[in-house]
Order: C-alpha cells, then structure tokens, then sequence
C-alpha cells in the first residue's frame, strides 16, 4: 500500500495547529476525554484510520481501537476512539475527521465504479488519471485503490503516454511515427501508449505501440473501435479516456475496451461521519 511519510502527517498538523489552539487554551480546558468517530447513515468503504491513528499518537492520544481501510462500514458503526488530554483530543479532532470523511469518500465511489463496470465486463481495469493536487496525492491514490481501481499513472517517469501536445512538434506525420518507432525501440522496458481521437488515427499506431488510449470518443464509435483493433491485433491495450464516470460507466465498459481512465473519482463526496468527545471524570 502507499507509503505516507511522516513529514506529510505532520504536516496535516501543522496546517491546522500552526501554533496553539487559542480557544481551547484560553476556555481553561483541563481534563482528560475520549473521542469516538463513528459513520452516520450510509453504509461506506472505510479509509484513511491507519493515517488518523497516526496523527492521534503524535499529538499523544492513546488508540482505544481502530476499524482497518477496506472495512465495509454500516450505519452507526464504530470507526475509532482514542483518549487524553482534552487539549490534544481538540487538536486531533478535526484532522482526523476532515481525513477519514475525504479518503473514505473517494474510496466508496471508487469501489461503486469499479462494481458497475466489472458488472458489464469482469476483466476491466477501472485507472484513476494523474489530474490531482500534490499536497494530497498520496491520501488520494491509497484512496482509489482501497476502493478497487488502479492509478492510471503517478507521474511522468513511470510510463509513456504520446499526447496530441507532443505530436505537434513533428512536421510531418511520417516524422512523428519515426519518433514513436525510436522511443519503442529505446524504452525496451517500458510499454509505450498513445493517446488518439479516431479509429484512424489509431490504425497508424497499432503496429508500433502496446497501448492504444481514445479520447473522448463515444460508446457506439468506440465499440465499432475495438472490435476493429482486435481483430488485427488482439493482444494490443484499449484504453478509453475523457468523460467517464458513474453515469456512464457501464456503457463505457461495454465497449469491449481494456481500461477505462477517469478522474471522476477525485471529485467523489465526502463521507458524513460525527464525532463525540466525552470527558473522563
């Protein structure tokens, strides 16, 4: 699973506890409490409590217990409860919230998506693409794969993608399929992908590279795409891009394509879960 560095969780604590907690401080508060996060009403794939508990213990909070990522969480159910001193109970309160409602969010819209297309096709990869923010990348794609699917890519290092934005530097076509022709035969470890917006365009393509990925292209056209493609090259990837989401996904999966690529998924609601802080007498 992601790594999460200890850097990025104290930074989750340095964003929201820059200094002290002037309300809680200046309120007196001195006692020990305990706080428990719990769901609320919709049943959820649970994620992001092994980060919470590792925020909890840096701001001294004993860990009471702890439902793992991946737990399918019903109504009312228990997620985490920790202890202390009230003080360290404030500060961990929000952070931890804020972390378990968003990584769970993704998490269960993810494993929805990922239901409805292997409905359709069982072999299907559903790929979340790199259209995120930094600061949250690692909370992010621990997410997705909770949730089932699989990063689409995490940067540029690691694979090959030929976009219409490299294409435009080569003058002529012949010069840009020479260009692909050199980068396959250099990157012998690496599968080379390139992305088009016609089944012509990508008839130009199959005999060079291991990955075809469409854009924006439609159900019917799509379909009529690959069942072409597959019959000149059946071991060639097919990949669809652009648009892709929970409305349409099963349609998109029945395409007969490989992989469907979506950032749909980032955008996926936070979950409601309460929290209770009790003092302890």
């Amino acid at each position: 699973m992601i790594y999460i560095t200890d850097e990025e969780i104290d930074n989750f604590i340095k964003d929201d506890v820059p200094y002290w907690d002037i309300t809680t401080e200046l309120l007196g508060i001195k006692s020990f409490a305990s706080i428990t996060i719990s769901n609320r009403k919709k049943e959820c794939i649970l994620c992001g409590t092994e980060e919470a508990t590792r925020i909890a213990k840096k701001l001294n909070l004993q860990i009471e217990s702890f439902k793992p990522s991946g737990t399918i969480l019903k109504p009312k159910e228990m997620i985490f409860e920790a202890s202390g001193d009230a003080k360290d109970i404030h500060k961990a309160w929000k952070i931890c919230l804020n972390i378990l409602e968003y990584m769970s969010g993704i998490a269960t819209q993810t494993y929805e998506m990922v239901r409805k297309a292997k409905s359709v096709k069982e072999d299907i990869e559903i790929a979340t693409t790199r259209k995120m923010i930094g600061f949250n990348k690692s909370l992010t794609i621990k997410s997705i794969l909770i949730g089932g699917a699989i990063p689409h890519r995490l940067g540029l290092s690691e694979s090959i993608l030929i976009f219409d934005q490299h294409k435009i530097f080569f003058k002529t076509y012949e010069d840009l399929l020479k260009a692909v022709k050199i980068l396959k035969q250099r990157a012998k470890e690496h599968k080379v992908c390139v992305e088009v917006s016609s089944l012509e365009e990508a008839l130009d393509f199959i005999d060079i590279v291991d990955m075809i990925q469409f854009d924006k292209l439609n159900p019917e056209l799509l379909e009529k795409a690959v069942r072409h493609i597959k019959s000149l090259k059946p071991e060639i990837v097919i990949l669809a891009a652009g648009g892709i989401n929970m409305s349409n996904v099963e349609q998109y999966a029945g395409t007969g394509v490989d992989v469907l690529v979506t950032s749909s998924l980032y955008q996926a609601p936070m979950m409601d879960f309460s929290a209770e802080i009790r003092p302890i007498k």
